[in-house]
């Protein structure tokens, strides 16, 4: 509830403070945005259930999808657009369509255009420009505080001096009563933190922060009272009546919420149906044949009246068809004719940004590298779950594997150890960095989409901080074990050993964020693991001997980085002590310990370029 009680305030507030002088100068003046689209179509390729199948009698095992069909509209500034529809209507479709925001899996189709003043068509990488898009869930840093995460978008978006940001952030602490809880982390399901109020207030904040001139959200009172979703609504309202631009997509709100929309669209498989005032809504659909009753909601009204299920039926065309047209006749063209008497000076890429609030990229990694380093130094339980696991780890490795000595059993042993501990730091730390990848990633997309920071900085940033803490973890492993296995007991050959140890982690780290990046579901990309590690496995020297593989399958063995591993460790022990027969010649290791590391170091580096590259995809995805 105390959201609602403050947020208004807020508006005022961040008005007053970005007009604060940046290290650049003054705030650009802003610019007067139209947000106008015509003849949306999207459609999807579906596959049937069976029961859909059954249902239907159909042996196809796909159809065509067309969720948004031949929308157009306008919304201008100082306008709140609320967009209402029954499930699978395609409002969220639609309002992801006018941020370019929507997913666009294989064999899908997007056509007609969405235009910024009708001169300039929007991308998704001039978003960040001019909006901010609210997303229906929280996604925030768990390990930081609500301070710090106001903090960090202030110094990102607003490029102000230290001073004055930490001004506007001490306001809108104060503004949303987030003054108990500024110190507390985040927190998440693991991790106790913020209540969620507090989270969902820390969200608005972070978002509000840059001051957009048209803001997008998606459900913004999921989950809220009809109370305080009606002074979210009437903030909204304000906000747009101070000059922005609002888009929203509702579901069920009250009554009394419903009578304050500015202006209606309201959607039905997929087709506008009403785009003008809610409360001239009603007349509208009165003369239609669609009457709401008295004392009724006519939200709730038209959630019920215009829902098409997918079975639909002849009476449910005729229905879609008889308001479609009626749009078509009455509506259709009043909307045009009014969009066409809105004319703004057109606008070009360049002017648009030109009034983005952008720090400079050293700032980016900066930033962005004091969070990734909080993400790792701040999560205790993490860290002392994989200090403990790699105690116990090494504990039973040496029970398995105690002072070896030179017995041709021995050998056999040893290079059995080898195997058994570059497997598990292959699998171990693959596995580790996806799912601190997969728990961050909405996080990142959901800034990368405003545009707060770069691909580049954000990558490498991670990279510069997640390789040596995974590095340091092998080697604390090899340090425990390497003596007590009996391993040639030498600084030296002790160095090169951990040496191996930790630049095969980071291989596997490497690997694991490839995999984050190109498999977006975060069950699907756990799975994947073993039928993508399996192989370098396999074809690290040891379970299968090269020279028995036929040769036309041998060239697969250097696509693994554990075969180079596995022959710096093997030569490492074996190579000066005169064995017969000598294991690092049956196990036809001879590329030499100096090229498998630079081998490694080039995988490091073409598995990093390679996950940032998908990342990009999946961003746009």
């Amino acid at each position: 509830m105390l959201i609602t009680l403050h947020l208004e305030s807020l508006i005022v507030l961040l008005n007053i403070k970005l007009d604060l002088e940046t290290h650049n100068g003054t705030l650009p003046q802003a610019l007067k945005l139209k947000l106008s689209w015509k003849n949306l179509n999207y459609s999807v390729r579906v596959k049937y259930t069976k029961v859909e199948k059954d249902n239907l009698q159909t042996k196809d095992k796909y159809y065509e999808k067309q969720i948004i069909k031949n929308a157009s509209g306008f919304v201008d500034q100082g306008d709140a657009l609320f967009i209402m529809g029954s499930s699978g209507a395609g409002k969220t479709t639609l309002l992801n369509i006018l941020a370019d925001q929507v997913n666009r899996p294989s064999k899908s189709k997007l056509d007609g255009e969405v235009l910024l003043n009708d001169s300039m068509k929007i991308t998704s990488d001039n978003f960040g420009a001019y909006a901010a898009y609210v997303l229906q869930d929280d996604f925030l840093f768990p390990s930081f505080t609500c301070e710090q995460s106001i903090q960090f978008a202030a110094n990102l978006r607003l490029n102000l001096n230290d001073e004055d940001t930490q001004v506007v952030v001490d306001d809108i602490i104060n503004e949303l009563s987030l003054n108990k809880c500024r110190k507390t982390i985040i927190g998440n399901e693991q991790i106790k933190g913020l209540s969620g109020g507090e989270r969902k207030r820390t969200s608005i904040a972070v978002e509000m922060v840059s001051n957009p001139k048209i803001l997008f959200l998606d459900e913004p009172t999921s989950g809220l009272d009809s109370f305080t979703a009606n002074k979210i609504v009437k903030l909204l309202v304000k906000f747009a009546e101070e000059g922005k631009t609002v888009i929203a997509t509702i579901h069920q709100p009250s009554s009394g919420t419903f009578k304050l929309f500015p202006s209606l669209l309201l959607m039905m498989d997929g087709n506008t149906i009403y785009h003008g005032s809610s409360m001239e809504s009603v007349d509208y659909f009165k003369q239609a044949g669609y009457m709401v009753p008295e004392y009724s909601n006519p939200a709730d009204y038209y959630l019920k009246a215009f829902y098409i299920p997918f079975n639909r039926t002849i009476e449910d065309d005729a229905k879609v068809e008889s308001l479609t047209n009626s749009y078509t006749n009455e509506i259709s063209p009043k909307i045009t004719e009014e969009n066409n008497k809105i004319r703004y000076p057109n606008i070009n890429q360049k002017e648009l940004f030109a009034s983005m609030v952008k720090v400079n990229w050293f700032v980016e990694f900066w930033l962005l590298f004091k969070r990734a380093a909080r993400t790792y130094l701040l999560h205790p339980m993490a860290l002392q779950y994989k200090a403990m696991a790699y105690t116990v780890l090494a504990l039973v490795s040496l029970a398995l594997f105690w002072d070896l000595g030179d017995s041709e059993q021995d050998v056999r042993s040893k290079i059995g150890a080898t195997f058994f501990i570059l497997a598990v730091f292959t699998y171990d730390p693959v596995y580790s960095s996806l799912m601190t990848f997969t728990s961050e990633r909405a996080v990142f997309l959901k800034e990368y989409m405003n545009k707060t920071y770069g691909l580049l900085p954000y990558a490498i940033s991670k990279s510069i901080i997640e390789m040596p803490f995974e590095a340091l973890a092998a080697g604390y492993f090899s340090t425990i074990v390497y003596f007590g296995m009996g391993f040639q007991r030498d600084f030296e050959h002790y160095i090169v050993f951990t040496a191996a140890m930790m630049v095969n982690s980071v291989v596997a780290t490497s690997i694991g964020l490839t995999i984050g990046s190109a498999i977006t579901n975060g069950d699907t990309a756990v799975q994947s693991i073993d039928s993508i590690v399996a192989p370098f496995v396999v074809f690290s020297g040891l379970p299968v001997n090269v020279n028995s593989i036929y040769i036309w399958l041998r060239w697969v063995q250097y696509l693994s980085p554990m075969r180079y591993s596995m022959e710096i460790l093997v030569r490492n022990e074996f190579s000066d002590r005169n064995l017969s027969p000598d294991p690092v010649d049956t196990l036809n290791f001879n590329i030499g310990t100096r090229n498998c590391f630079i081998i490694l170091f080039v995988f490091i580096l073409a598995f990093r370029i390679l996950a940032i590259m998908l990342l990009k995809l999946t961003a746009k995805r």
